[in-house]
């Protein structure tokens, strides 16, 4: 429901421009530099980590570039930065699908160095990263 905590347990993705990569592609602390950090929440869909990346995929609301990755990050982690990830589904537009696995982090800092100090803890967060950019099989 809006507003909710999402579970300790669970995971989060980040769109990530590949502007926003390093060469060996790791993220860059750039990729996290929002009031409002958007992201989608992988395990309210069911199904192994790549169906729920593909169904992520598919609820995603911008262009998606062909080098982009999601990023992946432990909700738990986040939470331990003294943010949290809040529920935000988003309805369906006549341009967008519906984005029920929508979701926020919260509780940016104000402050700028704490900001950037923030949005470099969170890049150093990411454990995994999958093309953003639906293969055609």
């Amino acid at each position: 429901m809006r507003g909710d905590p999402l579970p300790h347990e669970d995971n989060v993705v980040r769109y990530v421009g590949g502007s926003k990569l390093n060469d060996d592609g790791t993220v860059l602390s750039e990729a996290f530099n929002d009031r409002l950090i958007s992201v989608n929440w992988l395990e309210f869909h069911s199904g192994s980590k790549d169906e729920q990346v593909a169904r992520v995929r598919k609820v995603l609301r911008l262009k998606i570039g062909k080098t982009a990755v999601l990023a992946e990050l432990g909700v738990k982690a986040i939470h331990n930065l003294n943010l949290d990830v809040l529920e935000n589904p988003l309805e369906a537009t006549s341009e967008w699908p519906a984005a029920p696995c929508h979701a926020d982090i919260v509780y940016i800092p104000t402050n700028v160095r704490q900001q950037m100090l923030t949005f470099e803890k969170l890049a150093d967060l990411v454990v995994a990263t999958y093309p953003a950019y639906e293969e055609q099989h």
